[in-house]
Order: structure tokens, then sequence, then C-alpha cells
């Protein structure tokens, strides 16, 4: 296991279910890229030689697909309080090192508060 940061950039298409006054639901579908950047993290040292850090490996992308759903709440004009909850998928990172390989998706689930803008 390697401690990383991770970053993600994506789009989504919303799709929006019979509205009311207050409450806007939706599903969402889309993709993008996820970016993983090892860390000094004080737990890696016993995996580098002692060294602590895992500045030897390289920073890697990785394409990945995004789902979810959630409500959107009219604040004020085109403004809304979005709550939702999605799941991105993507292939687990090897850094470049056979040895980290293994075939397989891991999927990150992401609860979230957050303001959306419609046109």
């Amino acid at each position: 296991s390697v401690s990383a940061y991770f970053s993600e950039i994506s789009g989504s298409y919303a799709y929006s279910f019979a509205t009311t006054r207050r409450l806007q639901p939706f599903l969402e579908a889309g993709g993008g890229v996820v970016l993983f950047s090892p860390g000094n993290y004080g737990s890696t040292a016993s995996i580098y030689g002692g060294s602590g850090s895992a500045t030897g490996l390289p920073s890697q992308a990785k394409g990945m697909f995004v789902y979810g759903g959630g409500a959107d709440f009219p604040a004020v004009s085109h403004l809304y309080l979005r709550l939702e909850f999605r799941d991105v998928g993507y292939k687990t990172p090897d850094f470049g090192n056979p040895l980290y390989r293994s075939n397989t998706f891991s999927f990150s689930y992401e609860p979230s508060i957050g303001l959306a803008y419609r046109f």
C-alpha cells in the first residue's frame, strides 16, 4: 500500500426529476481524471528503506467514472444548496511499479454539501 494524495477533475450531467418549490432531486453521471501524488507520510519509512518518503514514485493519472444522486434546495435566484452522494470508480494506481500492479478497480464514496448554479 502506498499513501498518496488524491485529487480529481470531473464533469457530470445532472438529470433533474419533477421538482417542487423546495426540493429538486437529480441523478448524475460523468467522467474525468483522478490524480495520485505519493506523499511524505511517517508510516511509509519501512516500505522505502527507512527514508520515510514516497518521493521515489512518480505521480499518476487514471481515468475515472462518476455516478450519484442528490437534491438541490433553492436559495436565491439561480443559486442552490446541493446535498449529494456520489461514487467515483477508477483503476487502482500502480505508480509504474509492477510490485503495486493489482489490475483492480477502486471506488471512493463521496457525500458532499455544496452550492450549485443553474443557467
